[in-house]
């Protein structure tokens, strides 16, 4: 990696911005967080605060700077839409103005939540038509932001995922509802581009170190329902374990949501991966991985049930 780019990465107490710290490290990242503290991390609270009452030197210091702050829970975009337009777009306005003063490229991580999910396939010339409150702010910001200067970069996602366990990746949270054997139901009708979290990371790396600017989605090659995932996963798993799985599948509508959910928001993200240079891992190869972290978890669980039983 280029020691030449650096990044500030504003919201970097979730998921992607834990990611970007950890691949980049203290000397090229530094991340903000509000609520959520972590080791090396500066308070920002992005609704009563603007950049430049951050401690730090931003002039010359950063190169780009990550947006990944967001009101993020689509419902509470719904129940309480002034908050999220507070937090999803007058906060992400002012910072990407503050980037641009001090010469940083801003590069705001979007969302599929942008289309309304009648067709699926969406380029980066398809036309914003996003249906909930979530994916109307973040159609503000990519609005706002093609209309000033490049270079700037907008990175647009879909579901972004990891092979470890834990409740801040899809995968991650079945696999811990899998190994405490909860019963599961999951759509078969909501179609999506999953990406590996590291693949989104050294993407939005690759696109700073290369100059790059505009619009990119950064979604996975494969479209997969949430159910054709999920059974990608437990098909690997049950090929290793005797686990016993209790899977319904119904329709995302069939929840009780407050808006209702887009069915197909997946990507083609074919013009990210010619300017990267590579290709996002496939979920069938993340699949593998996953399923070998969760058999290690279950074959010890099972050696210490037995010691027990032996006592």
């Amino acid at each position: 990696m280029s020691s030449d780019i650096r990044f500030l990465v504003i919201g970097a107490s979730g998921f992607i911005g834990q990611e970007l710290l950890r691949v980049l490290g203290p000397r090229r990242a530094i991340g903000t967080f509000n609520t959520h503290h972590f080791s090396g991390g500066v308070h920002f609270n992005a609704c009563t605060m603007r950049l430049s009452q951050l401690p730090i030197d931003l002039k010359g210091r950063f190169t780009h700077g990550v947006i990944l702050i967001s009101d993020p829970l689509i419902d509470d975009c719904a129940r309480d839409p002034q908050h999220s337009w507070d937090m999803n777009v007058r906060a992400i306005i002012d910072i990407v103005n503050d980037l641009r003063s001090n010469g940083i490229v801003p590069v705001f991580g979007s969302s599929d939540a942008v289309f309304d999910g009648r067709t699926g396939g969406y380029d980066e010339d398809a036309t914003l038509c996003p249906v909930v409150t979530y994916g109307r702010h973040k159609a503000v910001i990519e609005w706002y932001m093609s209309t000033l200067p490049q270079p700037w970069i907008i990175a647009r996602m879909s579901k972004t995922i990891s092979a470890a366990s834990g409740k801040r990746s899809l995968i991650g949270g079945w696999m811990e509802d899998l190994h405490a054997g909860r019963s599961l139901r999951c759509a078969r009708d909501q179609r999506f581009s999953p990406a590996s979290v590291a693949d989104v990371v050294r993407g939005i790396f690759v696109l700073a170190e290369s100059g790059a600017t505009g619009l990119f989605n950064l979604g996975g090659p494969q479209p997969l329902s949430r159910l054709e995932l999920l059974e990608m996963l437990v098909a690997r798993i049950c090929a290793r374990t005797q686990l016993a799985t209790d899977i319904t599948a119904c329709s995302i509508h069939d929840f009780d949501f407050l808006e209702r959910r887009p069915l197909d928001t997946s990507l083609d993200s074919r013009k990210a991966y010619a300017a990267v240079g590579f290709t996002f891992r496939t979920m069938n190869s993340l699949c593998d991985e996953a399923a070998k972290l969760f058999v290690q978890k279950y074959d010890k669980a099972v050696a210490s049930r037995r010691v027990r039983h032996v006592r």
